[in-house]
């Protein structure tokens, strides 16, 4: 009898530590502003990338070299499709000398994977044109990695896969 009321008494205590534990928290919660979390900043960062990614394509076809300049960092990369790699001024210069025409560039299955004070955003891009009177008809495969940096968004390295035309495609 005696040890049963001794886990009664426990049991009890425990209740009581864990019912003040809980008003103790709720009030504290309660008294402090609302701080924003991780979960809205990365969707607001989520947002700012989409957006970028959508200008680039744009900033591309206007041949827009201020828009690269401000938004690829001083040691970035792009790894083209055929293995070639650019530092940030070769692919500013391959921007600004492009003579071909595009009326057609669309960009699909954007997807961003956040990972704090960076981002893997990966997509396809549909572009139609002429090229030195050549017509071309291309897809690529992206993927684009972005670093935070003193509140900006940057983009540190880019791989291009070409794409193969849909009758050449295998499984």
């Amino acid at each position: 009898m005696l040890g049963s009321l001794v886990l009664e008494t426990r049991y009890l205590l425990i209740c009581l530590v864990l019912a003040l534990t809980t008003v103790s928290l709720t009030v504290s919660c309660n008294n402090h502003e609302k701080v924003e979390t991780p979960v809205d900043s990365s969707r607001q960062d989520e947002e700012v990338i989409r957006k970028l990614s959508y200008e680039w394509i744009v900033a591309a076809n206007e041949k827009n070299t201020v828009w690269f300049d401000s938004v690829l960092a001083d040691e970035y990369q792009m790894i083209h499709s055929k293995g070639t790699i650019h530092t940030k001024e070769q692919e500013i210069q391959e921007v600004k000398s492009d003579t071909s025409q595009t009326d057609f560039d669309r960009l699909n299955n954007l997807t961003i994977h956040m990972y704090g004070t960076a981002a893997v955003v990966t997509s396809e891009e549909h572009l139609k044109g002429v090229s030195g009177n050549v017509p071309f008809d291309l897809k690529y495969f992206y993927t684009d990695v972005y670093i935070k940096r003193d509140g900006r968004w940057r983009v540190v390295i880019t791989q291009a896969t070409r794409l193969p035309d849909s009758e050449d495609a295998t499984m």
